[in-house]
């Protein structure tokens, strides 16, 4: 059995699980940040298990409020976390095994919860929110090659659902028609979320290695609505392989 385990922390986000980000605001400002952890095991030598774990805090400041046009700015607030568990299988692509396919299947359940604030100066005016349970399905190919002895690149176009279950919300419907949050109300957004990993190693520690992200994701396309994802993420982190101090 094989084991690894790693973590990045997110200077940036996309929402890859996805929070709709569609007000047609005058964004002046962007803060995000957040940690990513998962850990997989190779079961055999062609099946494999795989759990990940996903936090974000973001903040949305923008210079005026369309749905209160008396505020002179908002701040929208964002936290989500996410626990997802997948099985799969992987397998050499040729003789020489410097390519290996994997394919996994997984299911997440999560936390949304968001804060819309407008304020008038420095004094708090409307108070918003919108909060609700996730539940993910996702379909994870992914070609990962091995250039160098110390140097890898992986490929994971990623498919997937999300569904926004027991939203809460004191938004009124017009504001849910006009930020289109209504659309979130009985819809599977479907998402297509690809990445490409870089891995680099150590000389003489071979159980760690270090990881960069490149993170992507499309628009959700249901019907008429127009909304948004985040649609780039950048990830930083290290793999450890704990096996890997016995060879």
């Amino acid at each position: 059995m094989k084991f690894a385990v790693s973590g990045s922390a997110a200077p940036f986000s996309l929402e890859k699980y996805n929070y709709s980000d569609n007000k047609d605001y005058n964004r002046n400002r962007r803060s995000v940040y957040g940690f990513d952890g998962q850990a997989a095991f190779a079961l055999s030598n062609h099946f494999i298990l795989a759990v990940d774990g996903v936090i974000r805090n973001e903040e949305d400041k923008y210079n005026k409020d369309d749905l209160d046009v008396t505020n002179d700015r908002s701040v929208i607030s964002y936290n989500r976390k996410m626990i997802n568990g997948a099985i799969g299988v992987y397998a050499p692509l040729g003789v020489s095994q410097r390519a290996w396919f994997n394919f996994l299947a997984g299911v997440g359940v999560g936390k949304s919860t968001s804060e819309d604030n407008g304020y008038v100066g420095n004094s708090l005016k409307t108070n918003r929110y919108l909060n609700a349970d996730l539940f993910k399905i996702n379909l994870q190919p992914s070609f990962n090659f091995f250039f160098k002895e110390y140097f890898r690149m992986s490929i994971a176009p990623r498919f997937s659902f999300l569904k926004y279950n027991n939203i809460q919300t004191n938004y009124s419907h017009a504001d849910l028609k006009t930020t289109q949050y209504e659309a979130l109300e009985g819809h599977s957004l479907p998402l297509f979320e690809p990445s490409i990993m870089l891995q680099a190693g150590f000389p003489g520690a071979d159980w760690l290695k270090l990881d960069m992200g490149f993170h992507f994701s499309s628009d959700p396309d249901i019907g008429a609505y127009n909304l948004n994802s985040r649609n780039f993420l950048f990830s930083l982190g290290f793999s450890i392989y704990p096996y890997k101090r016995r060879d």
